[in-house]
């Protein structure tokens, strides 16, 4: 049990053949030198307070799991952060940056109190779940085992988020909310991949995708824009106030796109450029314009109760 390890002016290096429980370790001057790394042969990696001020980068190897003391003011704070595991890991942060490989079965759970970059979040066969108090930039998070329980959870209670690489796999579905907007990289090659998508934000929606269901949500002010690399379900598409513009490379069926606010420039636009789009429900009240365009056929439902509401469509 490391009881308190304090280095004035200086970095700190503790391994152990057995279970670590880092109750306080701090490298109490800032500077990109001082940084704190802790790692066992066997067993886990418990993670009270650890702190290498705002230059300094913590690294933490575990032959067991990762996990903190279940108290939220009790953090690992740092520059950089470092996570490697063989089983699961679940800590508090307030760091700039965050790299976390689970090599093992196990779930990755982080709850960040400022904004942070998730450079790498890889999850051998797990879950994934990251919480933020500001912006989140996601550049690389999946969890590479194909399963319908390895989602991909990410949120923030402030701050925007930006999608650059997600993926849960084909079976695993990913789970956005957003406090401001969501966002992409502007990379096309760059997606988000998985089974199903959700989306919420508070502000606008802008993302490429190659998922097989889609739900989006914007709760204020904003468009939602989704260009999806094959053919999606549009399962709930709601725009509170703002167009929405959906292209896909496969076919598409609109089973609920929505803009709720009636305004001449909430316009609803749906495009394929391989594959036909079937309409189910497509709304965009007094004012908005509704145009579909397809590299095949357009086409209802076949149940006879096909709903397009607006003020012109094409």
């Amino acid at each position: 049990n490391l009881e308190s390890v304090v280095a004035a002016d200086g970095s700190i290096n503790v391994s152990a053949g057995g279970d670590m429980v880092v109750t306080r370790v701090e490298s109490t001057t800032s500077s990109a030198g001082n940084d704190v790394t802790l790692e066992t042969s066997a067993g886990g990696v418990q993670l009270v307070s650890v702190s290498a001020g705002e230059l300094g980068d913590v690294s933490v190897s575990s032959a067991g799991a990762i996990t903190e003391d279940g108290d939220a003011a009790t953090v690992v704070s740092g520059g950089e952060l470092s996570l490697g595991s063989v089983g699961g890991i679940d800590v508090d942060t307030a760091v700039g940056t965050i790299s976390a490989t689970a090599t093992g079965a196990g779930a990755i759970v982080i709850e960040e109190s400022d904004g942070v970059e998730l450079k790498s979040v890889v999850a051998a066969d797990g879950s994934i779940s990251v919480s933020a108090g500001g912006d989140l930039v996601a550049t690389s998070v999946e969890s590479t085992t194909n399963s319908p329980e390895n989602d991909v959870t990410l949120e923030t209670s402030e701050g925007d988020i930006q999608l650059v690489r997600v993926s849960a796999g084909e079976l695993g579905d990913v789970s956005v909310t957003s406090a401001g907007a969501i966002t992409g990289d502007g990379d096309v090659a760059t997606v988000v991949s998985g089974g199903g998508l959700v989306l919420t934000a508070v502000g606008g929606i802008d993302v490429d995708t190659a998922v097989g269901t889609i739900s989006a949500t914007t709760t204020g002010a904003g468009a939602i824009v989704i260009e999806e690399s094959d053919g999606v379900n549009l399962k709930n598409v709601v725009a509170a106030d703002g167009s929405i513009s959906v292209s896909a490379g496969g076919a598409m069926v609109a089973t609920s796109v929505e803009s709720t606010t009636s305004s001449a420039g909430n316009d609803v636009t749906l495009a394929t450029s391989a594959g036909g789009v079937q309409l189910v429900k497509v709304s965009v009240g007094d004012l908005g314009d509704v145009s579909v365009s397809s590299a095949a056929q357009i086409e209802g439902d076949g149940t006879g109760a096909v709903e397009i509401t607006g003020g012109g469509l094409s």
